[in-house]
């Protein structure tokens, strides 16, 4: 995993949507910067989005187990269908969703994922957050994220 603490430009992608995904130097969970996706409370606006960011790795064939974490920083003012995720999709494959939910914990919290399953493949990991425009609106930042293979 390439600057799984967000502290400089490389290795992820953060395609241009009506409401892109950002570096935040709020509330970083560690070091001076994270991954804001989504509207925070306080932010202006509210509108139907998509707020992404991915990067594509090569999990190793002989792993014996590999595993995800990430520090999640979440927020949700209403009771709609914006959601904040984590999927994983594997090149010319399938895609799963690693967490899927609706959470205003406003706490950071640790989110693991086994990888085990997928040794040996190229997989994209994709944060987002979906927001419908309507009512409430969702966010989240991320931290930390590191995969971890033992041998």
């Amino acid at each position: 995993m390439t600057n799984g603490g967000f502290e400089d430009e490389n290795g992820w992608i953060l395609p241009a949507t009506t409401h892109s995904a950002v570096y935040t130097t709020s509330n970083p969970f560690a070091g001076t910067r994270g991954l804001q996706a989504g509207f925070l409370p306080d932010d202006t606006g509210n509108s139907l989005s998509y707020s992404t960011a991915y990067q594509w790795i090569d999990l190793p064939v002989a792993a014996q187990s590999i595993e995800l974490s990430a520090q999640v920083w979440r927020s949700s003012t209403g009771a709609d269908t914006d959601s904040q995720y984590l999927m994983l999709t594997v090149l010319n494959g399938s895609s799963t969703f690693l967490f899927r939910e609706r959470s205003n914990s406003q706490l950071w919290e640790m989110i693991t994922a086994d990888l085990t399953p997928y040794r040996g493949k190229r997989v994209r990991l994709l944060f987002e957050v979906y927001n419908n425009g309507y009512s409430g609106k969702s966010a989240m930042i991320v931290d930390a994220v590191t995969v971890r293979s033992c041998p």
